[in-house]
């Protein structure tokens, strides 16, 4: 029987339980509401509709601050006690509505009389099915209600593309609410069009094209020994290349490496080590800068700002012209002169190659300083990161200088860590394309610690709901159920051994640690996660949603948000390239929060194109396929996929470096 059908039977012959908080049975009248809903069965009736506008208008209020609140997160019960029921909620803060008799501080006692009950019946996911079925009604003749509907549309959509991991439990909250029906109420009555396939990495066409422009003169274009500059604030980001190119093209090539990781608006080197994760890489030596050239420009210019549109936080060049006109009066002007030798690293001036990484910005000072060197740009975040909205354009501008060599007298190549951000700068600029090569984590260590019999859940950096708790509440509360489902031939975790532990609260959180869990399960937020390939490269069976789920988690990170999203007026959508066969995602903006513009970008992550990824459409099916998953066979296919990709990437890279050490 195939997943769907099973879960479904699943659900409604043997009463699957989920936690009161999802469900609201502990309130009469939400009960009442989700009745009805499952004896209508998906037709429509207009005194339904008028309950959930009732319901809409008198919950409103209370969801507000609800949603600005943290004590969702709260409502799990982390003791591992079966009566959930009975779960008193922690007082998290003085904002908790937990602690408020009332919705805001506006109203009147006998408001406040009127409101308090609200505050105990508020059901997250009831309130999003009477949002949904709010949108059934289209009837022109009623004043208010398709300006009622268009509100409740994009209630829905907002709901779907949260940064919150709001909707993670949706399809399991015991409600007739999906992903899947969602959609069908945002884009009646069907859902929305998908016309469009994965389209994956193929390393095989950069490297056939670099080849013919190197000639594949591996010998004759790169020296016996290269020596690299990287500068960057991203400590992993640099180490893949570095361990990469040290333990697959060190038989080839003699290399020899200058790093400066720096962490923004420090100024001197044993801060920056102590603030970054560079001292977690020992053997690398000084990763972390103590250039006082680099130190000087990091601490006068880089500062840590709240971005003004998401309000997320951020590091940022305040001033990007002043940065650049700095830098490169320390590395190629008089201002040089003003630092001793034992200040300085030499082997940044003395340089074959120089590597620039995060922000991609870093390449246009390094660009313009050293226009006779061969300069490289290793991307995994957006390509105006760091630049203020006032000079996100003209930066946009010197990158297509600087991809045409506009000024330059040595090559520069772009590299992405993923298909998606390499088109993605490709729409805000309309440049030549840039190639994608995705991470392989060659600096991880052995795996440590043993905990096969648990599953680490990995944290999310916006918690709305307590995941790892949740799933251990489900486990609790249906393992009988769990147990009857489990054949004798399932060859993944017992019932009874099913236990989830969060990330965060690991003494030991890396990758290597992690590793030692028999699986992790991943609700993801950004386009690219270091995390992914770390795990990938450990070979631990990792455990993620859907593919038809993806673009409500991938669009919660800083690769996709509104602050970066910044296009040239030239740059060719409204034509062009756009209309070539490159693929449909170019038919929308990748920073556009829509689900139909999310789910074409979505298919060039490695969410999307990884193989070996078991995948969940609700916690009831990730349950049972911990439990019917061979992981052993998953972590093998895990570790062959990944063996693939090194010789792919070793191909990849070594025509990259041949075409740029022809300059050398």
């Amino acid at each position: 029987m195939p997943w769907r059908l099973r879960l479904a039977a699943l659900f409604q012959v043997q009463g699957w339980r989920v936690p009161w908080y999802f469900d609201c049975r502990h309130s009469t009248e939400w009960t009442n509401f989700r009745n009805a809903l499952e004896v209508l069965d998906g037709t429509y009736q207009e005194e339904v509709f008028w309950w959930a506008q009732a319901l809409l208008e008198r919950i409103e209020p209370s969801f507000l601050r609800v949603q600005n609140t943290d004590h969702l997160f709260f409502l799990c019960n982390p003791n591992g006690t079966i009566e959930d029921d009975d779960w008193v909620p922690v007082q998290s803060d003085e904002e908790s509505i937990f602690r408020l008799s009332t919705g805001t501080s506006q109203w009147s006692n006998e408001e406040r009389e009127q409101r308090s009950h609200a505050l105990g019946d508020f059901c997250y996911f009831g309130y999003m099915a009477a949002i949904a079925y709010r949108t059934r009604n289209t009837d022109a003749s009623i004043a208010g209600i398709l300006e009622g509907r268009q509100h409740a549309m994009q209630l829905l959509q907002n709901f779907l593309m949260s940064r919150a991991n709001s909707v993670d439990f949706l399809d399991s909250s015991g409600w007739l609410m999906t992903h899947e029906l969602v959609l069908k109420h945002l884009y009646p009555p069907d859902g929305p069009p998908r016309r469009w396939a994965t389209i994956a990495d193929d390393p095989s066409r950069p490297v056939n094209s670099l080849q013919l422009e190197a000639t594949n003169k591996f010998s004759d274009g790169l020296q016996a020994q290269l020596h690299v500059a990287a500068i960057g604030y991203h400590t992993t980001l640099v180490l893949e290349l570095i361990s990469l190119w040290e333990e697959f093209l060190s038989d080839q090539l003699r290399l020899h490496f200058a790093v400066h990781v720096l962490e923004p608006g420090l100024g001197d080197a044993r801060q920056v080590r102590a603030a970054s994760v560079c001292k977690d890489f020992e053997a690398y030596g000084d990763l972390c800068g103590w250039d006082a050239r680099l130190l000087s420009l990091n601490q006068k210019h880089i500062k840590r700002v709240k971005l003004p549109i998401s309000g997320l936080p951020s590091p940022q060049i305040e001033d990007p012209s002043a940065f650049v006109e700095d830098f490169i009066g320390f590395f190629a002007g008089l201002d040089s002169d003003s630092f001793t030798l034992g200040q300085t690293d030499p082997r940044i001036q003395g340089a074959d190659l120089l590597l620039c990484t995060e922000p991609a910005f870093l390449c246009n000072a390094l660009g313009r300083s050293f226009p006779h060197r061969p300069l490289l740009g290793y991307f995994a975040n957006p390509l105006t990161a760091y630049v203020p909205a006032f000079a996100a354009e003209s930066w946009l501008q010197d990158f297509v200088a600087l991809t045409k060599g506009l000024g330059r007298s040595a090559p520069f190549m772009a590299v992405a860590s993923t298909r998606f951000l390499g088109e993605q700068m490709r729409f805000q600029t309309g440049a030549t394309r840039v190639f994608a090569a995705r991470p392989l984590a060659a600096y991880l260590g052995p795996v440590r610690g043993s905990s096969k019999a648990e599953v680490v859940v990995l944290r999310q950096p916006s918690m709305f709901w307590n995941s790892a708790c949740i799933l251990n509440s489900l486990v609790r509360m249906n393992m009988q159920e769990l147990q009857s489902m489990q054949s004798m031939q399932a060859e993944g975790l017992k019932a009874t051994s099913l236990r989830f532990t969060p990330s965060e609260e690991l003494p030991d959180a890396s990758s290597e640690a992690i590793a030692s869990f028999a699986a992790c399960v991943i609700y993801p937020y950004d386009v690219s996660q270091m995390r992914l390939y770390e795990l990938y490269a450990l070979s631990v069976p990792l455990f993620v949603p859907s593919r038809a789920q993806l673009p409500s988690y991938i669009y919660r990170g800083l690769t996709s948000i509104e602050d970066f999203d910044h296009v040239l007026p030239d740059a060719g959508f409204q034509g062009g390239w756009r209309k070539s066969d490159i693929g449909p995602h170019l038919d929308f903006n990748p920073f556009d929060r829509e689900w139909r513009a999310a789910d074409a970008w979505t298919q060039l992550t490695h969410w999307v194109s990884l193989p070996h990824l078991v995948r969940f459409e609700s916690s009831a099916q990730l349950l049972s396929r911990l439990m019917q998953e061979n992981l052993r066979s998953v972590s093998a296919a895990m570790r062959r996929q990944q063996e693939r990709d090194v010789i792919r990437a070793v191909r990849f890279w070594t025509a990259a470096l041949s075409h740029l050490g022809e300059a050398t």
